[in-house]
């Protein structure tokens, strides 16, 4: 596997400090660590999320993923296998970075989309939007079949 931006954000108090490896702010006794990594797998770039996504975080996954439409990627597969928790702001997020795809003429699909992450896509209605599989190995065995 291969990793490029390995964007992390740590939350602890409320003061603000940056690393060249990505930004950390502290709020109040609670660290938080958001990473996004990526590999390619079946033609496809797979864009590993670990931790929160939320509005301090999502910031790091839109350029990522704008990163990716520069260089002319049109489809993209976001792992959200190691996401423990997603608010209203990276959903909404999501979907804005799924019609950007397909204005492209690409598409966002999702892996791992189940525990909390899953129940917070089913409450907003948004679970049918994307392309879905249980895990990328899902998804690099569906992609194998129809190509």
């Amino acid at each position: 596997m291969t990793t490029v931006h390995d964007a992390t954000q740590m939350q602890q108090s409320r003061y603000a400090a940056f690393h060249a490896a990505g930004a950390y702010s502290f709020i109040s006794n609670v660290r938080t660590k958001f990473t996004v990594q990526f590999m390619r797998t079946a033609g496809k770039v797979v864009l590993q999320l670990t931790g929160q996504l939320d509005e301090t975080t999502i910031s790091q996954l839109e350029r990522e993923v704008a990163y990716w439409l520069n260089r002319g990627e049109k489809t993209l597969v976001l792992d959200m296998e190691s996401v423990e928790l997603i608010r209203k702001e990276g959903v909404r997020s999501i979907l804005m970075m799924g019609k950007l795809l397909a204005q492209a003429g690409g598409n966002l699909a999702l892996c791992g989309l189940y525990g909390s992450v899953g129940h917070v896509f089913r409450m907003y209605g948004v679970d049918g939007v994307f392309e879905t599989y249980e895990n990328v190995a899902e998804f690099e065995n569906q992609t194998r079949v129809t190509h």
